[in-house]
C-alpha cells in the first residue's frame, strides 16, 4: 500500500454516512504546489467508524491540515472521457490553527491511528490544551481507542 502525507486547507465536508456496519465521514483537501498561479490539486479523503463520529464535529471548510494515509487513485468516466480522482484512507491527521499559533499558543491537535497515544513521527500526541485526546495533557485518537478503520473487504477503495 503506497501511503501519502500532505497539507492543505479543508474544502467540502460531507455528512456522516452509515456503510453497513460501518461510518464513513468524507471531506476534500486541496493542496498547493509550487506555482502558486496553478489551481490546486483536490484530494478526496476518508475517516472509518469511531474516528469519523469523533473528529466530524471538527472538521471545517478551511481549516489547514496535515493528513497521512493509504494513496490511491480511482479512474471514472465523465461525458466520454476518463478522469482520475485522487483518494486518502486517512490514518493520522493534524490540526494547524494559524492564528493561534502566531499567538504562541496551541500548535495544532489530531489523532493518530498508528500507536497509543500519538504517532512516532511526534504527530497527534503531546499537544499542550491542542488534540482530541484527555488526561496527559492532550494528545491523538489511536486505532487501538478508536477500532479499524473498516469499509469494504479487504480494506480496498473508498466509497465515494
Amino acid at each position: 500500500m503506497k501511503t501519502i502525507t500532505f497539507v492543505g486547507n479543508i474544502g467540502s465536508v460531507d455528512a456522516l454516512k452509515d456503510i453497513g456496519q460501518h461510518t464513513v465521514l468524507n471531506f476534500s483537501v486541496a493542496v498547493n504546489g509550487r506555482d502558486k498561479q496553478a489551481p490546486p490539486e483536490w484530494i478526496r479523503c476518508a475517516l472509518w467508524d469511531r474516528r469519523a463520529q469523533a473528529l466530524a464535529p471538527h472538521l471545517a471548510k478551511g481549516k489547514k491540515v496535515c493528513v497521512i494515509g493509504e494513496h490511491s487513485i480511482r479512474k471514472y468516466e465523465k461525458d466520454g472521457r476518463d478522469c482520475f480522482s485522487e483518494e486518502c484512507r486517512v490514518s493520522e491527521m493534524e490540526f494547524f490553527d494559524v492564528a493561534k499559533r502566531e499567538g504562541g499558543g496551541q500548535q495544532g491537535g489530531g489523532y493518530s491511528g498508528g500507536q497509543s497515544g500519538g504517532s512516532s513521527s511526534g504527530r497527534g500526541g503531546g499537544q499542550q490544551g491542542g488534540g482530541y485526546g484527555s488526561g496527559g495533557g492532550g494528545g491523538g485518537y489511536s486505532e487501538e481507542d478508536y477500532g479499524d478503520q473498516g469499509g469494504e473487504s479487504g480494506g480496498q477503495g473508498l466509497p465515494f
